[in-house]
């Protein structure tokens, strides 16, 4: 590593863990160099449409317990 990565690299160790996660969403935004313009429209409509199905009856929600039994076992 460069002098100057592991100087960032001790002062991240100073900072708390939201500190930390703060960065990490910068970081990974900022490799992201190709923006989804409808991006914010199409979670729109997919939120709307799974309310839509769960009001409606057309599915079942689920119990974060459940799911995490399910998953881990």
């Amino acid at each position: 590593m460069t002098v100057k990565m592991n100087q960032v690299m001790s002062e991240l160790e100073t900072l708390s863990a939201s500190e930390k996660g703060m960065i990490a969403q910068y970081l990974i935004a900022s490799l992201d160099d190709k923006e989804d313009k409808n991006a914010s429209e199409k979670w729109a409509t997919l939120a709307k449409n799974r309310y839509e199905e769960l009001v409606s009856g057309k599915v079942q929600s689920v119990s974060w317990d459940s799911m995490k039994q399910n998953i881990l076992g």
